[in-house]
């Protein structure tokens, strides 16, 4: 069921600077209904510091800004795509792990 509100994020142009280029700033493409299941959390030891983090599973109707490289927003947290993702556009849906951003794994 496609019932919570959440915020397709992708990276604006790359920017030329004199050392190189610069990822752009990651800006809303959409505002999709999804289906939000919560997976795991996960409370791990990384680099001495105590990281928790949690897992969800989104569920939307198919549209062409929400890739592999696409960042999720929903209730004030922001996911990255971790595995599972699968287009279909046949039956018109997109499917995808999610893992939250923490100072320690983004």
């Amino acid at each position: 069921m496609l019932k919570y509100r959440i915020e397709v994020l992708n990276q604006s142009a790359f920017v030329e600077t004199p050392f190189g280029k610069k990822a752009g700033d990651w800006v809303v493409a959409a505002t999709v209904w999804a289906g939000v299941d919560w997976v795991r959390g996960v409370t791990a030891m990384r680099q001495g510091t105590l990281d928790s983090y949690d897992v969800i599973m989104v569920r939307c109707r198919y549209t062409p800004v929400f890739t592999r490289d696409s960042r999720i927003r929903y209730k004030d947290k922001v996911y990255r795509i971790e595995s599972g993702f699968h287009a279909d556009k046949q039956a018109n849906t997109i499917q995808a792990v999610c893992v939250e951003l923490t100072n320690q794994n983004n």
